[in-house]
């Protein structure tokens, strides 16, 4: 398949890292604290939220994370934190404002 024009292919780097997509990276793009799908974490594990514009030190594959196909699904059948606090700012003041 190398010596044809298929694009996987073409783009093949042996230089990339190896692996399936890391939970923690997801975790940090989604905007929910690191760690914040794995079971061994307490909810006093998270730490402080990065500011704004830093990128965490993490891997974004990994080839051993425990439950990672699990914690990924979370992550992908999650709804954004942000997007729920406004939908529930938005709703809340609908509520307070009803007869």
């Amino acid at each position: 398949m190398d010596k044809r024009s298929y694009l996987c292919a073409r783009v093949k780097d042996a230089d990339r890292p190896k692996g399936c997509l890391a939970p923690a990276w997801t975790e940090w793009l989604m905007g929910v604290p690191i760690g914040w799908t794995s079971i061994e974490n307490d909810i006093e594990d998270y730490g402080d939220p990065l500011p704004i514009g830093t990128e965490p030190a993490l891997e974004r594959v990994t080839e051993t994370t425990p439950d990672r196909i699990d914690r990924i699904r979370l992550l992908g059948n999650g709804v954004q934190p942000q997007t729920a606090a406004i939908a529930w700012k938005v709703l809340d003041a609908e509520l307070k404002d009803a007869p």
